[in-house]
């Protein structure tokens, strides 16, 4: 899930630095969730240049389909859709104890 979340922010931000800054985790980690993702499903979700990121073809059809679990919506074979309940992509940052 971890993955998800890291794709997901990355792909609405268009930028790892970013999305590590709204998970509260490093750009690393946000770059290794990604490749972790990328290796599981064998596509490249986004292209690296020195300009940044950039989502590829199957990036932006993979993001369509990660904002429909954002918003709570699964689909099921192609055809019914299950609502569940929505969780934010982003969490809040632990306040702390004085």
């Amino acid at each position: 899930m971890n993955a998800l979340r890291a794709f997901e922010a990355a792909s609405r931000h268009s930028s790892f630095t970013s999305a590590a800054q709204e998970l509260f985790i490093t750009q690393g980690a946000v770059s290794r969730h990604v490749a972790t993702l990328e290796s599981w499903l064998e596509v490249q979700l986004f292209s690296r240049n020195s300009r940044g990121i950039e989502l590829t073809p199957k990036g932006r059809t993979a993001r369509l389909r990660c904002e429909a679990l954002v918003d709570g919506k699964v689909v099921l074979d192609g055809e019914a859709v299950v609502s569940v309940p929505p969780r934010s992509a982003t969490r809040s940052k632990p306040s702390s104890a004085a």
